[in-house]
């Protein structure tokens, strides 16, 4: 499957409607080793294969909508971490300065608010960016199916396969629940929201909104 057989025209679209217009989307093999599905080099969208083996084009550019707001939180809590480590090192050498005996006390406490910073910081990032793209796409349903289509990959752990990434199912019943996307829209105590924005294409997705193709793998 290459690039030339594609109109990748749509993912630019995406891109550009996120808040980065003008990138030349080009297909690359899958890497193992990273596993993104989206990456920016220069003016290059760099799109894994397995984006369009996997998912149709709306449920592709949603997740591209979502990839690009995803960078641009994590942006942000990188300069937050970034800052984190600062304030943490500037501490310990007041502590060893002025109290030596607490620095012991001072490290423990700057290790956890950087661990806190990292790890909560990342999820809450992960979610801003899930929320936004629904307000941006118009729809959750688009989002939740494409989250739990494209992320088929697990790793052998014994006798037991395991995803490689769980969160992303997390985050789609995250949606789904938040949305209540399970009840009838006549019946949902939360505000409904309509139809998808963007570029339209006579490719749907089949079968249950909520589910892509099926269960993770």
């Amino acid at each position: 499957m290459t690039d030339q057989a594609l109109d990748l025209c749509p993912l630019e679209e995406a891109a550009g409607r996120a808040g980065l217009p003008g990138l030349k989307a080009q297909l690359v093999p899958p890497d193992r080793r990273r596993g993104r599905w989206f990456t920016r080099r220069g003016s290059a969208l760099l799109v894994n294969e397995r984006v369009v083996e996997r998912l149709g084009p709306p449920e592709g550019q949603a997740l591209l909508v979502n990839t690009v707001l995803q960078w641009k939180h994590l942006a942000v809590h990188r300069r937050k971490v970034v800052r984190q480590i600062v304030i943490s090192a500037l501490m310990l050498v007041a502590a060893y300065l002025l109290a030596p005996g607490f620095l012991g006390v001072v490290g423990g406490i700057m290790g956890a608010a950087l661990i806190y910073v990292g790890f909560v910081g990342w999820s809450r990032a992960m979610l801003a960016a899930d929320d936004e793209s629904v307000e941006l796409l118009g729809e959750p349903e688009i989002l939740v199916r494409a989250l739990n289509t494209i992320h088929k990959d697990t790793l052998a752990l014994g006798n037991k396969r395991i995803e490689t990434r769980p969160d992303v199912h997390r985050r789609a019943e995250r949606l789904v629940n938040m949305h209540q996307l399970r009840v009838a829209p006549e019946q949902r105590t939360v505000p409904v929201i309509g139809s998808a924005k963007g570029c339209q294409t006579e490719m749907e997705a089949p079968g249950d909104p909520l589910s892509g193709d099926g269960s993770l793998d």
